[in-house]
């Protein structure tokens, strides 16, 4: 078989194809740190931070564990996964892509896993990339907000566009 051959193949989704989306590999990295940190540190105290897209990431290894986090500060992250199918043209390609994620959850059901821990999210992007304006921020993270609000915890849920 010459090299000829091979090159459709060149650039193909192989993680995905592997059942191992990016995604799910980089929660793994940050689920790796967290592991680290509690046997070099066991008694630190972790305050997450992370922009951009590592920032959902980040969430989502705060849920599953938050043993180790205290508090968690996105910046500049995409709002949820539901925008990119309601966004026309999406300004992100495979570093979203997580198959089946909508038919479990979408980032409101993170965030609310991770009460009564501090969340801030600061200047939240829209699927295109633009910045998400502070009205459809909040009324997106609404149930969020109550879930705060009902565990007595309001002050530690945060959004802010500035």
């Amino acid at each position: 078989m010459g090299r000829g051959s091979l090159l459709p193949l060149e650039g193909k989704f192989w993680d995905f194809l592997a059942g191992d989306p990016p995604p799910a590999q980089k929660i793994r990295d940050i689920l790796s740190i967290l592991a680290w940190v509690r046997v070099e540190f066991p008694a630190c105290k972790i305050h997450l931070r992370a922009g951009g897209v590592s920032g959902l990431w980040a969430a989502m290894a705060a849920v599953l564990d938050s043993r180790r986090v205290a508090s968690l500060y996105i910046t500049g992250a995409p709002l949820d996964f539901a925008d990119m199918v309601e966004t026309r043209l999406p300004g992100y390609n495979q570093e979203l892509i997580l198959p089946g994620i909508l038919t479990r959850l979408d980032m409101q059901q993170v965030f609310m896993a991770l009460c009564p821990m501090p969340v801030s999210l600061h200047a939240p992007l829209r699927a295109d990339r633009s910045p998400a304006e502070i009205s459809f921020s909040r009324n997106r993270f609404r149930l969020v907000s109550d879930y705060y609000q009902e565990n007595g915890k309001p002050a530690n849920w945060i959004i802010r566009t500035e």
